[in-house]
Order: C-alpha cells, then structure tokens, then sequence
C-alpha cells in the first residue's frame, strides 16, 4: 500500500504567513494536529499543536501578529506519493516525525501523513503476515 491511501489529502495547509492564530483556526475546522505551511505552492515547512504549544506559547509569542514560519518545523523532507507505507513508516521513526508532506509528480503538496495512521496501518499489515504464516506452519500437511 501506498502512503496516498492514508494520507489526509487535500492536505491541511496555510501559507507560511498566515499568523499563528489562522493557523490554530484551520485545525480546529479541519479536525487535525499539523498543517504545512506553505511558500506559495512549495513546501515550507510543518507546524504542529505542538509547535503552538512549545514554541508560541512556551515563549510568549503573540498569536495575533506573529506568523507560522516562526514557529515551523523546517526545513521539510517530503516523500513521493507512490512510497510504500513501510518505508514511510521507516522514516518517519528513525528520523522522528510525527508527520510527513507527500508531493505528487509535479513536485506540488498531495497529502500529509501522520505516524498514527502509517504506524496503524502497517501494524495491521505485519499482523495479517504472521497469521498467514501461523496458518501455513500449523497446517496438517499439504492441504491442511
């Protein structure tokens, strides 16, 4: 399976200089923890309830006036729309993201995938493999 099929797509995203507040807005109407922050069209960077919390907050910045790049993780890694899950999922926990931008073939925003749905995803896959292989080995011989 590809990270398309569990990707929230159109992704959740606000322009780089929308302040932190709009920021905060998008996600309570689109129901999410992160939004990418855009340059344009290009990918600037992720920010996260955790951003708010962490850096605006955690440092007094005024949400009214104070824009999303200054809170933003960046730079950005992005992954192609056709990457296997697992390999995603690989990423995302060596490099420690919570959540990845996919860009299309044209190099634009496609999605936004969140470690909970690959890691869900790929646990339910890799459980599917072991009770196929605990059917094949516990079988009664050709046929079972």
């Amino acid at each position: 399976m590809n990270v398309m099929k569990l990707a929230r797509s159109p992704a959740p995203s606000v322009q780089a200089t929308a302040t932190i507040r709009q920021a905060v807005a998008v996600m309570q109407e689109m129901n999410c923890g992160a939004l990418v922050a855009l340059d344009g069209e290009t990918v600037a960077g992720i920010v996260s309830e955790r951003d708010v919390v962490l850096r605006a907050v955690g440092m007094g910045l005024n949400s009214e006036d104070t824009p999303v790049s200054a809170i933003m993780s960046s730079p950005v890694e992005s992954i192609p729309a056709d990457t296997p899950t697992g390999r995603a999922v690989d990423m995302m926990s060596r490099k420690r993201f919570r959540h990845l931008a996919i860009v299309g073939e044209d190099g634009k925003l496609a999605g936004l995938l969140s470690i909970r749905e690959a890691f869900q995803e790929h646990l339910a896959y890799m459980l599917d493999q072991l009770l196929s292989l605990e059917s094949f080995v516990g079988a009664d011989g050709p046929g079972g």
